[in-house]
């Protein structure tokens, strides 16, 4: 059962510690904006720590496939936006992470 835990950090190691420390056992994870800078290194990172990672992003395509890790993760096509998408690729997840960026026109 997806769990719902708010964490604001701007470090991704430390957040990358906070969610693990939350799981005993390998977890399913979906990552909101995978092939951006943050949910890459995220969902590189959870790889290496034994998660199956599947990210979301508008292009659902590995930014570097050159990345043993990367490579491993589940791509997948999709808008964040659109409930039927999330209930998708929420529906066998454990945790989820949010690393869309957003942008401010001031």
């Amino acid at each position: 059962m997806l769990q719902h835990i708010v964490i604001y950090t701007t470090d991704i190691s430390l957040f990358i510690s906070l969610v693990l420390s939350l799981a005993a056992r390998p977890m399913k994870v979906t990552v909101f904006g995978g092939t951006g800078y943050v949910g890459s290194a995220v969902a590189e990172r959870l790889i290496k720590r034994g998660h199956e990672v599947t990210a979301v992003s508008r292009r659902g395509e590995n930014p570097n496939p050159n990345n043993s890790e990367l490579s491993q993760v589940n791509w997948v096509k999709g808008d964040a936006t659109d409930i039927k998408t999330c209930q998708e690729v929420l529906k066998d997840s454990d945790a989820a992470v949010h690393a869309i960026g957003t942008s401010c026109i001031v």
